[in-house]
């Protein structure tokens, strides 16, 4: 019963006006002119910004061109980036299971492991740029190519390329 008493309470104090909204200004100032209670929305065109934090005007002043360049692009990016960083880490495990598993029966005896050869071919697969080491010239290239795949056809490939770095940072 004590509940029942709370929510009649709750009901009584919150009566939606029925002139906020698309009706403006002169339909709120009649809802009150008739003892309602003229509201403001939080996205009603008319509102005064005279009323606004400066600190808050400046804030959204700076953030003004970031909110601009969220873009598809972006959006996209960044769920690539976030998708990527996860598909990593699952790459990353399967590689040391599949590591482990290899090493576990090579010491126990039961298979022969060549890891020079290893070494060698994977080697001689990531070096694109062919200068005999694996290094963060031949990262830049994969990178490249990695990025040219993600962003062909996109009209917006900075905010894209952004959105991409944040999400893999994320």
């Amino acid at each position: 019963n004590n509940n029942n008493n709370n929510n009649s309470e709750e009901q009584e104090q919150y009566q939606p006006n029925p002139n906020a909204g698309s009706m403006g200004a002169a339909a709120r100032a009649d809802g009150a002119a008739l003892g309602g209670e003229a509201r403001r929305g939080v996205f009603d065109q008319d509102k005064d910004d005279d009323d606004m934090d400066p600190a808050v005007r400046a804030w959204l002043a700076r953030m003004k061109p970031v909110a601009q360049q969220v873009t598809f692009g972006g959006v996209a990016g960044f769920c690539a980036g976030y998708a990527l960083r996860e598909i990593g880490k699952s790459v990353a495990y399967s590689l040391g299971v599949g590591f482990l598993l290899i090493q576990g029966l090579a010491y126990t005896g039961y298979i022969e492991v060549n890891w020079n050869k290893f070494e060698g071919d994977v080697k001689r697969h990531l070096d694109v740029n062919e200068d005999g080491k694996v290094d963060e010239e031949d990262l830049y290239v994969w990178w490249q190519k990695l990025v040219g795949v993600l962003k062909f056809g996109l009209t917006s490939t900075v905010g894209f390329t952004v959105g991409l770095i944040a999400g893999l940072r994320a």
